[in-house]
């Protein structure tokens, strides 16, 4: 899978399963697992979506002047719906109209997350409307942080070793509740995540 934290290579380099030898299939099957229950946990994804062109997502703002987004790395164009007849027809420019935060996000390797009307910008995000805001970028983090790595690496050797023990082998384990299961079982690996955890908050 493309989006797998750890590749097979990887994780076969830095990790040995003392006394055990493990398929492919399911080395590939537990990073797999790991990184989307890592996904769950954080609600967020720490790769980027579709790198090669610009996605359109939409908003329904419950602030005038600020607006959470998803993480954002690279951007295009936002445009407003400001009378809710379903055409964005109001575009904003980027450090006129508004500005990303949290600030210096891009300095520090991380997505933005919300965007910020600048008080002399002659517009307000509309509440009135459902789907008011159009945003055209490119979405997501441009490179997954060493410290999600290593816990998908921990976690994906963890229900490797798991899934000798489970009726189905790994398949069973990684079928669902893989992030319920990193909660209740795995501490260590949530400290490594928890700060990275996104607060969706009510902007």
């Amino acid at each position: 899978m493309a989006d797998e934290y750890v590749s097979q290579a990887e994780f076969k380099a830095t990790h040995l399963l003392t006394g055990q030898s493990y398929a492919d299939a399911d080395i590939d099957l537990a990073l797999e697992a790991a990184s989307r229950a890592i996904d769950d946990v954080c609600g967020r994804a720490f790769y980027e979506f579709d790198p090669s062109n610009d996605q359109t997502r939409y908003y329904s703002p419950k602030q005038t002047r600020l607006l959470i987004v998803d993480d954002i790395c690279g951007f295009t164009s936002l445009t407003l719906d400001t009378d809710g007849d379903g055409t964005f027809d109001t575009e904003l420019t980027a450090d006129t109209d508004f500005i990303f935060e949290p600030e210096n996000a891009d300095a520090e390797g991380k997505p933005y997350t919300m965007i910020r009307l600048h008080p002399n910008c002659a517009y307000g995000f509309p509440m009135s409307y459902p789907r008011s805001v159009e945003l055209v970028g490119h979405f997501g983090w441009l490179a997954v942080p060493k410290v999600v790595k290593q816990a998908a690496a921990l976690y994906a050797e963890r229900l490797l070793k798991r899934s000798r023990e489970a009726p189905f082998g790994i398949a069973a384990l990684a079928i669902e509740g893989a992030a319920m299961r990193i909660a209740r079982t795995d501490p260590d690996i949530v400290a490594l995540i928890s700060p990275l955890r996104r607060n969706w908050g009510i902007a």
